[in-house]
């Protein structure tokens, strides 16, 4: 079994580094996403209707869309999860639970048909090869509510 030694590590305007000086190599970004392995973007969503978009590199590959509810939501309004091609694709309405505390898309079973394959019942992954924007759509009816939307994604070189 063989190890791997750092010779340095430094903190850079850009995130953490690895590595001999002026050969470092970025592990960590300044945002805290991993440069290689699973990166998370985070979005904070309210109440009022409308589309907040979170913007996803190209060559990444979504594998997780997780809904955590800050402030419960009350009133009839909507939440969908997906892309421009399907607004539901990562979270349907049905399946987010809109009370405080709440946390949603971990049953592999509830979630949209691009992470969910009912007929096989398999769990699936998106790739977008272009950069692309997650959509999360707020449907009217609400008059309060708030949530943390979290997008794991992997970033291919």
């Amino acid at each position: 079994m063989g190890y791997t030694h750092f010779r340095g590590v430094s903190l850079t305007e850009h995130g953490l580094a690895f590595g001999p000086e002026g050969e470092e190599v970025e592990v960590i970004t300044a945002e805290g996403n991993l440069v290689k392995g699973q990166n998370v973007a985070v979005q904070t969503i309210g109440y009022s209707a409308g589309t907040v978009d979170i913007a996803i590199p190209a060559m990444s590959i979504v594998t997780d869309v997780i809904v955590k509810v800050t402030e419960g939501y009350n009133g009839s309004g909507t939440i969908d999860i997906g892309d421009a091609s399907d607004s539901d694709g990562f979270l349907p309405n049905a399946s987010i639970t809109k009370t405080a505390g709440a946390v949603s898309g971990g049953n592999v079973a509830s979630r949209g048909a691009y992470l969910y394959d009912s007929t096989n019942k398999t769990k699936l992954v998106k790739l977008y090869t272009e950069a692309t924007n997650v959509k999360v759509t707020i449907g009217n009816g609400f008059s309060a509510g708030a949530a943390k939307v979290y997008v794991v994604y992997t970033k291919l070189e």
